[in-house]
């Protein structure tokens, strides 16, 4: 979230800002976008080895944070 900032100037700045209070945890966003893909993401046969693992950390870390 941005913070916002109110200001003028003429010859001189005065801004004032004030920033979020609480900083976002990350958690939903990851959440929400597995479950827009279709929920738990799985390999398909064609992947390789390297991103078949990739996809089981991914759906690991979904079911471990997204309950």
């Amino acid at each position: 979230m941005p913070m916002t900032c109110i200001g003028f100037a003429l010859g001189i700045a005065y801004m004032t800002c004030t920033l979020p209070k609480e900083a976002p945890t990350g958690k939903a966003p990851f959440c929400n976008v597995i479950r827009q893909a279709g929920g738990v993401l799985k390999p398909s046969r064609k992947d390789t080895p390297e991103s078949a693992r990739y996809m089981n950390r991914i759906a690991a870390a979904y079911k471990a944070d997204c309950k």
